[in-house]
């Protein structure tokens, strides 16, 4: 158990899932150099035509662990319409080899 808490730390401290503006549905990845300065490193999920990931939808709270049993970067986050009456949460994936800064499968 103590691993997993050291392993989880250590993502937290070193990445941030974020997205840049609030009406853009982009989920971006960025490293602390010194916790002041942060570089970009790739945009895990972007805008599409349509479904969840589509226009006039949030997508917000974005979490990834890894598992180890299948060997995938997991993140999860909160699925919505703009009026907020969905409430769902959506899955995407990364494989291993990619690294938690791969990009993602929304499925």
């Amino acid at each position: 158990m103590a691993a997993r808490s050291k392993v989880s730390i250590a993502i937290l401290a070193l990445c941030v899932l974020s997205s840049p503006h609030p009406h853009a549905l982009i989920i971006n990845l960025t490293q602390p150099q010194d916790l002041v300065t942060w570089t970009f490193v790739n945009e895990l999920l972007t805008l599409q035509a349509s479904g969840d990931l589509g226009p006039d939808r949030v997508v917000e709270r974005p979490h990834v662990l890894y598992n180890s049993a299948n060997e995938q970067w997991v993140m999860w986050m909160h699925i919505d319409d703009a009026a907020y009456g969905e409430a769902r949460a959506g899955v995407a994936t990364s494989s291993a080899a990619n690294g938690i800064c791969g990009d993602y499968d929304y499925l």
